[in-house]
């Protein structure tokens, strides 16, 4: 009787489980789904940007100060999302230390603090979180920017989660110049850049000559576009995850709910074949004592 009613409750408990998990499944395809459509256009905004922040006319003798500004989650997710971007950036700091290159790091979300004061306490100077309690936006990531210049660097690195598919999310970086590298950058593009690459660069000069200050306001929205993409990718490498997550969840409880299914079935005719014998018993008693 005991065996019998602890199976049940068992099998219970799992096909709830198995109900949460799909219910989780379906929750984040639906918001991976809106979020896909909605950021199609952030790659033909970034397709021009990412020219002006290009480090190949730029020789790294001309670099010495980096920025690191990984990307990790405000609350834990499913999957390796936020140990992926931190073993990138040890890896990228190993590198930096090789090339005896400053370097400082700049974090975004809450859950890669404790692993930057254990491992690279010396170097970890600020913590920006609770971006997910408010929508992403340009004016969200231009107050990111605003922190960020704070710092002095000349390349800042931005490593974050791209999401392949729901099975696969890798860790990828984004350059950014600082302000006077990237000004440098334009024009030295401009002076060994070829013919059909001229009539881009030409026009950034002339937009600068009529408006002084349309370089600061370019690198701003540059910057803080970039970041936007970064955060939006991150985050769809999240639901990603939780998907995958779900996904194997859901099998492993189907699993476990048809061995215990059987178990309780085996113990569930147990159990009545044993009152049927009782019930049975008991009538040949009274037939007996009559």
């Amino acid at each position: 009787m005991s065996k019998y009613k602890k199976l049940k409750l068992q099998l219970a408990s799992y096909e709830s489980l198995y109900d949460l998990t799909k219910a989780i499944q379906l929750v984040a395809l639906s918001k991976l789904k809106i979020a896909q459509d909605q950021r199609k256009k952030e790659n033909d905004s970034l397709s021009s940007i990412k020219k002006l922040f290009s480090v190949h006319s730029l020789t790294e003798s001309n670099i010495h100060k980096y920025l690191l500004l990984p990307v990790t989650s405000d609350k834990s997710c499913c999957g390796s999302i936020n140990t992926n971007v931190l073993d990138e950036l040890l890896s990228y700091i190993d590198y930096l230390k090789e090339i005896s290159k400053d370097y400082i790091v700049f974090l975004i979300g809450k859950k890669g603090k404790s692993f930057l004061k254990k491992n690279v306490i010396s170097f970890y100077n600020k913590c920006i979180c609770n971006l997910t309690k408010e929508i992403m936006s340009l004016l969200s990531t231009s107050i990111i920017f605003e922190k960020m210049i704070q710092f002095q660097f000349d390349r800042c690195i931005v490593l974050f989660n791209h999401l392949y598919s729901i099975f696969e999310q890798g860790t990828v970086y984004y350059d950014i110049l600082s302000y006077d590298k990237y000004v440098l950058n334009i024009y030295n593009h401009l002076n060994n850049g070829n013919v059909t690459d001229s009539v881009f660069w030409m026009s950034l000069i002339v937009a600068q000559e009529e408006d002084m200050n349309f370089y600061n306001d370019l690198y701003s929205f540059s910057v803080s576009l970039i970041l936007l993409k970064s955060l939006h990718e991150n985050e769809m490498s999240e639901l990603g995850g939780r998907i995958t997550a779900m996904q194997n969840a859901s099998k492993n409880a189907q699993e476990l709910i048809q061995k215990i299914r059987l178990l309780f079935n085996k113990s569930r005719q147990a159990y009545i074949t044993n009152e049927l014998i009782e019930i049975v018993s008991c009538l040949n008693s009274l037939e007996f004592v009559s």
